[in-house]
């Protein structure tokens, strides 16, 4: 349960990296075709989902090694000049706790109740970052406003699970670790002990 937060930030990105996958990441101009994704920058794409989920996690951590292996992907596939990661960060951090803020008004009233950003940032998520995976999850977060208004379990692979307070507070707490970490990998540059 405790891993849900992070599937928006794996979502964005992945939509990102799909968009690479679907255009190889090179803006198309009459002197330069769009080429094939080749095998090899698939799995190289994978990957960076692969770091991205071990940094969001809520248990997550980063280092410099990691950092590195995800920037040396980014630049081999020339991502570097069509995502601003720090941007994309920072839209999916404000989402992430308005999505968490609602699920706990929701917990806390016994109606679902969203707060005043939440339809702005999902209207501007949904328009900025369009994927079938993004769409997901914001039905799974609005599936669990409606599970923690009515104090009812929620499905996840590991069984169902009660959202409580002490839980809620976890998640939202958990989300500024992530931000944090999240952060750290977005810049370009590897700075000890942020």
């Amino acid at each position: 349960m405790r891993y849900f937060f992070i599937m928006l930030m794996v979502c964005v990105s992945m939509a990102f990296i799909t968009c690479a996958k679907a255009e190889n990441a090179v803006p198309a101009t009459s002197a330069q075709p769009v080429q094939q994704t080749s095998p090899e920058q698939m799995k190289q794409l994978d990957r960076l989902v692969e770091i991205l989920q071990t940094v969001a996690s809520p248990d997550g951590h980063i280092d410099q090694a990691l950092h590195d292996e995800f920037w040396k992907i980014v630049k081999e596939n020339n991502l570097a000049t069509e995502i601003d990661f720090t941007k994309v960060n920072d839209e999916s951090n404000k989402f992430d706790v308005e999505v968490w803020q609602s699920i706990k008004l929701s917990f806390t009233k016994g109606k679902v109740t969203k707060t005043p950003n939440y339809e702005s940032y999902k209207d501007q998520m949904l328009k900025k970052y369009p994927s079938d995976q993004l769409n997901a999850s914001i039905t799974r977060y609005e599936n669990m406003m409606e599970a923690a208004a009515n104090k009812k379990p929620i499905s996840t692979a590991k069984g169902p699970i009660n959202l409580t307070e002490e839980l809620i507070n976890k998640t939202i707490s958990d989300l500024e670790a992530s931000y944090k970490r999240r952060n750290q990998l977005m810049k370009k540059d590897w700075v000890e002990g942020q």
